[in-house]
């Protein structure tokens, strides 16, 4: 724990996590922080640190908690802010001092990602409700995400992903990925349940259930979603032949990844997938594997910080 007064006097909470960080200005933010008297900050080596000191900081009044570090920190402040609100009413407001690789949950959010530019606006920042997603799973476990939840392959895509191809192929990068992955690549045979629609069965790469716009670090996959709407948007990647997947070719980068054939987009509430195999899932990072799972909107959840 850094110098200054207890979290019990502090209005803000820095849960700190700088192993993450991509950021060589991280450390001057740090002391930049220390030297202010309503800030406390903590640094955690764990996520079940994290998830205890979020728990404390709402039990003794903090008025906002600041997640420092990558995307496994903002994952555990978020997870813990947003049971804090399930089961004691308003908790802190979240706010994200971006220091990982990723920060998708941060760009989001508009949020500046050169931390010396965010630390004011964490500091200082209007909040308005942000919604979260709620992922259960087994024998009744839960998650949350604020950012993003995946299914299938999205782990070997990003073995593959350079950032050349990042950059070339922008929101196709997960097709385009799955052509040097062909012979890899699993087909899960899913029936989905959208909101109170009949269920209805199909084969996919990959599914996306998003509540921000980008994922695996800036790699956009829903241009117009959003974090206070209510609502998800589903993306499924469909199985394909070789010729499908080489044939997006660069003339298509100007357009939306959700207008390819072999991609179904829709905007829902709730989600339920069953699968004949266990599926690889993904909560901002937070990984598990299951043969049946649900994601549902925690509408307004928790007040989030929101940039310019």
């Amino acid at each position: 724990m850094s110098p200054g007064p207890d979290a019990q006097e502090s209005n803000v909470v820095v849960i700190w996590n700088s192993t993450a960080g991509s950021s060589g200005g991280a450390e001057d933010v740090r002391r930049t922080l220390e030297t202010r008297p309503d800030v406390t900050v903590f640094e955690t080596a764990s996520r079940e640190e994290s998830l205890r000191r979020v728990e404390r900081a709402c039990k003794e009044g903090a008025s906002r908690v600041i997640a420092a570090g990558g995307d496994g920190t903002v994952n555990a402040v978020v997870t813990a802010l947003t049971q804090w609100t399930h089961d004691h009413g308003a908790p802190p407001a979240l706010a994200i001092l971006p220091l990982g690789t990723g920060n998708d949950l941060a760009r989001s959010l508009r949020m500046p990602l050169i931390p010396e530019e965010a630390i004011e606006v964490c500091l200082s920042g209007a909040a308005r409700p942000m919604d979260v997603l709620r992922v259960s799973h087994g024998d009744g476990e839960i998650h949350r995400a604020g950012n993003m939840v995946t299914a299938g392959n999205t782990g070997k895509y990003l073995e593959v992903l350079t950032e050349d191809l990042k950059q070339r192929w922008g929101a196709l990068c997960y097709l385009r990925g799955a052509v040097d992955l062909l012979e890899e690549l699993e087909v899960f045979s899913l029936q989905l349940v959208i909101d109170d629609e009949p269920p209805y069965e199909i084969d996919a790469l990959n599914l996306f259930l998003a509540n921000g716009r980008t994922s695996g670090g800036g790699m956009t996959v829903c241009a117009d979603a959003a974090l206070d709407d209510g609502l998800l948007d589903l993306l499924i990647i469909q199985d394909g032949t070789g010729l499908d997947l080489a044939g997006l070719t660069v003339d298509y980068l100007m357009s939306d990844v959700r207008n390819s054939g072999i991609v179904q987009h829709r905007r829902c509430r709730r989600v339920q997938v069953s699968c004949k195999s266990e599926i690889p899932l993904s909560m901002d990072g937070d990984g598990a594997k299951a043969k049946a799972f649900t994601v549902s909107v925690e509408q307004g959840a928790l007040q989030a910080v929101f940039g310019a």
